[in-house]
Order: C-alpha cells, then sequence, then structure tokens
C-alpha cells in the first residue's frame, strides 16, 4: 500500500511539475516533454533484483578423503588464503567456477560447486588428478570457462603455467623448483561424460609463450543454422594479442592492434595486465567485443576479419564508444551487451537495440548511447571477476575483495550473485526464449 501511494505521489509530482512548464510550449511539445519527464524518471531506478547464491569466507576445496587433503597440506600444495575466485561458468544446474592459479598452493584451478550438509565447497573438475600442477597434459592455469548449452561442452582456456596475476614469469615452489613451463592450451571437456576431454590443442599463436597470459574466451557458431562451435575468440593480455581458433583446421592464428593495449602502454612493447581483457560475440557471430582492463573504450571487429589470418583488422576496427565507468568483463546477450565496472562493483547494460532504433544506425554504425546500471553492490572494495549469462534469464557474476581479507574482519570475500535480465547466453537456441 505505501509502495503504492509512493508512486502515486511520484506521479502527480511528475504531472503538476510538467503541467507548470507547459505555459509557454505547444501541446504537442507539452506531451513530449511530459513523456521525456516520465521516461527520466523510470531511468532513475534500473538496479534489477539480485539474488546472493553462494558466498564464501574462504574458498574450500571437497576433498577425495582427509589423508589427501593432509598430504597436500605438507606438501605445501594446499592453503585456502591463496584461493582467490576468478570466473564463472554455468550448463543447466551446475555452477562452475575457476580460481586463480597464482600459487602452486592453490590445488586446482577448475571447480564444480557443490552442496553437502548446507555447506559449499569447490569440486576439483573434472577431478584433482586432472588439476595437477607439473605435467603438460593436465590443467594448469584454467583461468576462464565457456560451455555450449546444446553439446554440454566445456570450452576451456589454460594459462599454461602458474603464474603471479598479470605477470608472465614462471614460479619458485616452496622446495625450490621452478615450475615447468606448459604451453597455453584450449581444452574441450564434455559435461555430459563427466568431464572426457574430447579434445585438447596447444595454441601455437600464444607467443612468446613466455609473455603469455590468456584472459578471456567468446565461442562463435558461425550463423544462427548452425549448432555447431566453428571459431573460438581469445585474448592474450601477455601479449596484447587477439588468438582465433578454427575448429574445422584445428589451427590458430592471432591479430595485434593498438587497441589491444591500454592507454598507458600505447607506445609499449612488453605486456601489460591492464591490456586486451574481456571479449565476446554477437547473438548474429557477426561483430566481436573487446576491451582492455579498467579502460572504458569497446573496440568491435568483424568476425569475418578475424576468420581470415590475412583480415584487414586495422581498417575494419572500430571504438562503438566509451563505457559510463572502467569496464571489466564484458558478456553479450541475445538482447544487449553487459559490462563491470572495475572501481564500483556494479554491472551495466548497453541496450543495443535501442540505440540502432533512436540512431537509426546498424551494428556497423551504432554508437554507445544507451546503458544502464543494473547490479550495484558492496563498496570499492570488492571487484567483480566474472559475468556468465545462462539459458534461463539470468547473469551470473563473481565478486571478490581487491584484498583478500585473511583476518574475517569483513566477514564474507567471495560472493556469488544472479540477477533476472531477460535474456540470454546468445549459443542457446532460437526457440529457447528468455521468461518474460
Amino acid at each position: 500500500m505505501a509502495t503504492g501511494m509512493w508512486r502515486l505521489l511520484c506521479c502527480m509530482t511528475l504531472l503538476f511539475t510538467a503541467v507548470a512548464s507547459q505555459a509557454n510550449t505547444s501541446s504537442s511539445d507539452w506531451v513530449k516533454n511530459y513523456l521525456d519527464t516520465l521516461s527520466q524518471a523510470k531511468k532513475a531506478n534500473t538496479i534489477l533484483p539480485s539474488q546472493l547464491v553462494f558466498q564464501f569466507k574462504h574458498l574450500e576445496f571437497e576433498w577425495p578423503c582427509e589423508y589427501v587433503k593432509e598430504f597436500y597440506q605438507e606438501k605445501g600444495l594446499y592453503d585456502p588464503l591463496e584461493n582467490v575466485l576468478a570466473g564463472i561458468d554455468v550448463y543447466n544446474n551446475d555452477t562452475f567456477v575457476t580460481v586463480y592459479r597464482t600459487s602452486e598452493k592453490v590445488s586446482s584451478g577448475s571447480n564444480k560447486l557443490v552442496v553437502n550438509n548446507g555447506m559449499t565447497s569447490l569440486q576439483p573438475f573434472p577431478n584433482l588428478t586432472m588439476n595437477q600442477a607439473g605435467k603438460c597434459s593436465n590443467l594448469q592455469f584454467p583461468i576462464k570457462s565457456i560451455t555450449d548449452p546444446n553439446s554440454g561442452c566445456m570450452y576451456i582456456i589454460d594459462i599454461g603455467s602458474v603464474k603471479k596475476m598479470g605477470n608472465s614469469s614462471e614460479q619458485t615452489s616452496t622446495s625450490g623448483n621452478t615450475t615447468q613451463p606448459c604451453p597455453p592450451k584450449l581444452v574441450v571437456l564434455d559435461l555430459k561424460k563427466n568431464g572426457t576431454i574430447v579434445r585438447s590443442h596447444d595454441l601455437a599463436a600464444a607467443e612468446p609463450r613466455s609473455t603469455s597470459y590468456l584472459k578471456d574466451i567468446t565461442l562463435d557458431y558461425g550463423d544462427r543454422n548452425n549448432t555447431q562451435v566453428k571459431h573460438a575468440y581469445i585474448t592474450d593480455s601477455g601479449n596484447q594479442l587477439l588468438i582465433v581458433f578454427n575448429f574445422d583446421t584445428n589451427t590458430s592464428h592471432s591479430f595485434a592492434h593498438d587497441s589491444m593495449k591500454s592507454a598507458a602502454q600505447q607506445t609499449a612493447t612488453s605486456g601489460s595486465k591492464n591490456a586486451i581483457n574481456s571479449i565476446t560475440v554477437d547473438s548474429e557471430f557477426k561483430f566481436v567485443y573487446y576491451n582492455c582492463l579498467g579502460s572504458q573504450k569497446i573496440s568491435q571487429i568483424p568476425t569475418a576479419v578475424l576468420q581470415d589470418s590475412l583480415g584487414d583488422f586495422a581498417t575494419k576496427h572500430r571504438y562503438v564508444g566509451n563505457t559510463t565507468v572502467a569496464s571489466g568483463s564484458v558478456v553479450c546477450g541475445k538482447k544487449g551487451l553487459y559490462f563491470a565496472s572495475v572501481n564500483t562493483s556494479s554491472v551495466y547494460r548497453w541496450n543495443i537495440t535501442q540505440d540502432i532504433e533512436v540512431q537509426n544506425a546498424t551494428k556497423e554504425t551504432v554508437t554507445m548511447k544507451n546503458q544502464t546500471v543494473i547490479f550495484k553492490n558492496g563498496t570499492g572494495d570488492y571487484n567483480i571477476e566474472g559475468l556468465a549469462l545462462d539459458s534461463s534469464g539470468y547473469l551470473w557474476l563473481t565478486q571478490s575483495p581487491f584484498i583478500l581479507d585473511s583476518n574475517n574482519t569483513k566477514g564474507i570475500n567471495f560472493k556469488i550473485y544472479r540477477l533476472s535480465v531477460n535474456d540470454t547466453n546468445i549459443l542457446c537456441p532460437d526457440s529457447v526464449a528468455p521468461p518474460t
């Protein structure tokens, strides 16, 4: 009742304001001004309802038995204080997360969230053995995964070695040995067969290997009539490259461009953790969008250019505009593009369709104008690490502190939210409509 009365008063106030201002305007202008006022009022509160699905003081693994846990601890291969939440991936009713493997004390980089006796833990996925460091056929530093909802195949990019965030140097173990470097690779797991490896490819285009630092991946069917992945687009911030993998030929190539360097690195020759960061493709598989970490610029490049190793990247690249805030993760749905702020723990949505209509433009010419904040939680102490759209109309996100609270003064370090955005993963069949 109180809410309804408040809305009525707001509407009356807006109406009286509009009436008072129409004395020197025509009736048509008054109607336009009135509708504009209502539109602005509606935009003033665009935050969508969100649900806190998981929260953790520290990220604990599910162990086969207590003996295995003790063995890992004794060998210096496990310390929960070293675990920091990274990416998120959702398939059916399962939630998968990656953990930054910045130390050999991080026992598993790829994990599935499981709940036992009311406690949520990270179950190494597909298993603990597959996540053991030092053997190049295993997952070394899986940084991001994305699952095809049609095939149930999970595509994982693996940095290849245990490294500090944004630093390509090899790490020294507690025993004094240097972790063996492995090539960056793309691994495909079949979730319908408990994570069986379908294929694994070393990314030859991620060169030089010593400075490579993969960050994000997006998948391309080619067109909406296909249901098989044709290409994967991968960002390499260490080498400031956009890597393209062709699944028909099992080959990769890369592109370099000034847009892949941070503003402070435009003339640099070495990698930067603020270089090319997140990447996504539109629902028609015509354009790829990417950013640099902390930048407000969003780049666009046609997929047709990327798929040709000799494509004219420099001519076809363009900036679609600036985000309202410095951006981190980005992801496209069928209805818009979503991006996370690196400073305010918030998520924004760019309504591409509306901007195209208002500007009488096409995707080739539209500029980024209609941006609304749809999620905001916490303070500048937290960062949104990962974004993912599922098949049920939800946007999922991971939230981590910039500085880990090892003393538990904040209580909760890591959170996973989902919010209803009435949008779906671009790989969902057109027959799967988002809930209304």
